[in-house]
C-alpha cells in the first residue's frame, strides 16, 4: 500500500479543499508561517520584525506577584509552532494576536511557577514521562532534518503530473462521471449467477464487443443500458468511485461489487466542480509528493534504527521483585536502548499504570515500543547523528518538558480549586428545585402471618384455606398477632420494610389500602402465603431535599470542574488578575 493509500480519506473527495484538509493531517507537511520564520532565522534571514521601540524588555502583560509576559516572550512565542498551536494562535503581529499569545505565555509561567512549588521535576512520574519525551523530541527534530532534505532537493513538473496521474482522485476535484453501466442485479438469480454473467459480460467488452451493444444485452438497466449519463457524487460507494476517477477518460472497468449486485462501467469522462484549479491541486501535490518522501526516508530511517539499536532487557532484574529476598536497587537498569534507558523504579511505576503486579521483558518491551508518539530506537539514531547537541533540540525539549510539568500542575490547581469550592444554600436549593430529578422508591412497611406451604403434609389447597380464613377473621377486627396463637403451624413476621416497586404483584396487592389493613388475598413469599398487614405506604416521591443536598453539592461542583478544564486558562488569569497593555501591544503591530 503507498503512501497516499495509508493516509488518504476519501469521505472528504466532494470538495476541492478536501486535499488541503487531508494534506493538513499528514505530520510531515503543512509548515506554518512560523515553522518558516524559524528556518529563515536559522539561515541567517529576516522573515518579519518583532520588536517595540521601548525595547525587548518591554512589559505587555502583568499578573499576581510580580509576574510579567515581555515583548521578547512574545517575539520567542512567534517562533516556536508549537506554541502558536497550544495558544491557538497564529503569527500575525496584530493586537489581538498579542494578547493571545501574551495570555498563554502567561498561563504557562504561572503554571510552571507552581510546579516548581510541587517540585514535580523530582516525582516519578515526572522523571519516567521525560524519558520519553527526550526521545519523541530527537525523533522530530530527526524528521524535520530530513524534511529539510526532501525541500531542498528540486522536484520537477513532470514529476508532479505523474504523482497526481497515480493519485488521480484525490487531484482531479471531480465532481461527477459521465459514463455507461452495466448493471446486473442479484435479484432474482441470485449473487453467484449475477457475478457469472457479470464476467460473461465484460469477457466480451475485453474480447472487441462494443459496450452499448453488450449492455443492452446485459443490463438490468434497460432504459439506459448503452447510454452515456453524468452520475454526480454517490452514485456509487467511495471505493468505486475512486477506482473509476483513478482508470480515467475512455477506459471500461473491472467487475465491481454494489450492495445491489455488479456493475461494469465505461468511464467517458471525469467532469471536475466549478472553481477547480489544477494549479492548487499541482501545488497540494508537490506538497503531498515531498510527504511521501519524507515518509519513505524516516520509514528506512526506522528500520536502520531497528537493527542498530535493539530494545534490550535483563529478565532478571525484571522478575527480581518476585524473587524471595531479591536485593531492591531501583535505579539497576531493566530496559535499555542506546541511551534510553528504564530502571527497576521506572518499572515498578509502569507496573502500576498496567495494573500488574509486574511485567516480563517482553511485556515491557512491547509497552516501549507501543508508547503511544514514541519511537525509541529511532530517537537513539536521531542521538547518535548529534542532534541531542543542538541548540534546537535543546529548546524543543526544554519545551517539552516544561509542557509536562504544566500538565501536572494544571491537574493540582483544578483539584485545589475544586476542593475549597462551596455553594450557598440558595444554590444547592435551587439545583433541587430545578434540576433534580431522582426520586425515592416505593417503601412499604408491614407486618404479616405466613403460612408455610410445605410443612407436615399440608397441601397448597389447605394452606389458602387458612390465609383465607386469617383474612377474614383480621378483616373483622381481630388483630394479626393473636391469630398465629388460634391456627397451628403459622408464624407471625414482625414489622419489616421492603421496596414495592410500581407494576409488581405486590404492589397491584395492596394498591389502595390505608394502613391498619390486610390485603384481600394471600402473597406468595418465603416459601409460604403471606397474609400481608399494611402499617404505612410510601409513594415513590422526589428524593428529600436533605438526602439529595451532599449528591447536589458533587453535581454543582462537576459542573464547575467541566467549566473549569474547557477554560482554564481563562479561570487561571482571572484568578491571577492578568492585565493586557494594549498600547504596548500597538507598538509591536507597527514592526516595532
Amino acid at each position: 500500500m503507498s503512501f497516499v493509500e495509508k493516509t488518504r480519506e476519501p469521505r472528504r473527495l466532494q470538495t476541492l479543499d478536501s486535499c488541503s484538509v487531508w494534506a493538513r493531517s499528514l505530520r510531515f507537511v503543512a509548515w506554518s508561517a512560523a515553522a518558516v520564520c524559524l528556518l529563515a532565522a536559522a539561515m541567517g534571514t529576516a522573515c518579519a520584525e518583532c520588536g517595540s521601540p521601548d525595547g525587548p524588555d518591554a512589559v505587555i502583560a502583568t499578573y499576581d506577584n510580580g509576574g510579567q509576559v515581555t515583548v521578547r516572550e512574545i517575539c520567542d512565542a512567534l517562533t516556536n509552532p508549537k506554541f502558536l498551536w497550544e495558544a491557538d494562535a497564529s503569527d500575525r503581529l496584530t493586537v489581538g494576536n498579542i494578547q493571545t499569545i501574551a495570555r498563554h505565555a502567561a498561563c504557562r509561567k504561572i503554571c510552571l511557577d507552581v510546579a516548581k512549588s510541587l517540585r514535580v521535576d523530582e516525582t516519578p512520574e515526572y522523571l519516567l514521562e521525560a524519558k520519553f519525551i527526550e526521545s519523541r523530541v530527537l525523533v522530530d527534530v530527526l524528521r524535520q532534518d530530513v524534511q529539510d532534505e526532501v525541500a531542498a532537493v528540486a522536484v520537477t513538473q513532470d514529476e508532479v503530473a505523474a504523482f497526481m496521474e497515480q493519485n488521480r482522485a484525490v487531484f482531479a476535484g471531480a465532481e461527477q462521471i459521465r459514463a455507461e453501466r452495466i448493471v446486473i442485479s442479484k435479484q432474482p438469480i441470485g449473487e453467484q449467477a449475477a457475478k457469472k454473467r457479470a464476467a460473461e459480460a465484460l469477457s466480451r467488452i475485453n474480447a472487441g464487443q462494443d459496450f452499448a451493444t453488450v449492455a443492452s444485452i446485459y443490463s438490468d438497466l434497460h432504459d439506459s443500458a448503452g447510454q452515456p449519463r453524468a452520475y454526480p457524487i454517490g452514485s456509487w460507494s467511495k471505493e468505486n468511485w475512486m477506482a473509476l476517477v483513478n482508470l480515467g477518460a475512455g477506459k471500461v472497468s473491472d467487475i465491481l461489487s454494489t450492495d445491489t449486485g455488479y456493475e461494469i462501467v465505461k468511464v467517458h469522462e471525469i467532469i471536475p466542480m466549478a472553481g477547480y484549479s489544477k494549479d492548487e491541486a499541482a501545488a497540494r501535490a508537490l506538497k503531498m509528493l515531498q510527504a511521501e518522501r519524507v515518509y519513505e526516508k524516516m520509514r528506512k530511517l526506522g528500520e536502520e534504527a531497528a537493527a542498530a539499536y535493539p530494545i534490550d532487557c535483563d529478565a532478571a532484574k525484571a522478575a527480581a521483585e518476585e524473587q524471595e529476598g531479591a536485593k531492591d536497587s531501583a535505579a539497576d537498569v531493566v530496559v535499555k536502548c542506546g541511551k534510553f534507558a528504564l530502571t527497576r523504579a521506572d518499572v515498578k511505576l509502569i507496573c502500576e499504570r498496567q495494573a500488574a503486579r509486574s511485567l516480563d521483558c517482553a511485556q515491557l518491551t512491547g509497552y516501549v515500543s507501543t508508547k503511544p508518539n514514541s519511537d525509541i530506537p529511532l530517537g537513539e539514531l536521531a542521538r547518535s547523528r548529534g542532534i541531542a547537541d543542538r541548540p534546537e533540540f535543546k529548546a524543543k525539549l526544554q519545551f517539552a518538558l516544561d509542557s509536562e510539568k504544566i500538565r501536572h500542575a494544571r491537574m493540582w490547581i483544578i483539584d485545589q480549586w475544586l476542593s475549597e469550592m462551596k455553594f450557598s444554600e440558595a444554590e444547592i436549593k435551587d439545583y433541587y428545585d430545578r434540576k433534580w430529578t431522582a426520586t425515592v422508591d416505593p417503601m412499604l412497611d408491614f407486618d404479616a402471618v405466613l403460612v408455610p406451604l410445605k410443612q407436615g403434609g399440608v397441601n397448597r389447597a389447605d394452606a389458602e384455606q387458612t390465609a383465607r380464613k386469617i383474612i377474614e377473621e383480621a378483616q373483622a377486627g381481630e388483630p394479626l398477632e393473636s391469630l398465629v396463637s388460634k391456627h397451628e403451624g403459622v408464624e407471625y413476621m414482625a414489622p419489616s420494610r421492603r421496596v414495592v416497586m410500581e407494576g409488581t404483584e405486590i404492589a397491584a396487592l395492596i394498591n389502595g389500602l390505608r394502613p391498619g389493613e390486610v390485603a384481600p388475598r394471600p402473597y406468595d413469599d418465603f416459601g409460604s402465603l403471606c397474609v400481608i398487614r399494611v402499617l404505612n405506604l410510601q409513594r415513590r416521591q422526589k428524593t428529600p431535599y436533605e438526602t439529595a443536598k451532599p449528591e447536589i453539592v458533587d453535581l454543582l461542583r462537576r459542573e464547575q470542574e467541566e467549566k473549569i478544564r474547557a477554560d482554564f486558562e481563562m479561570f487561571l488569569l482571572n484568578r491571577n488578575h492578568f492585565k493586557f497593555d494594549s498600547a504596548s501591544a500597538e507598538k509591536m503591530g507597527k514592526g516595532g
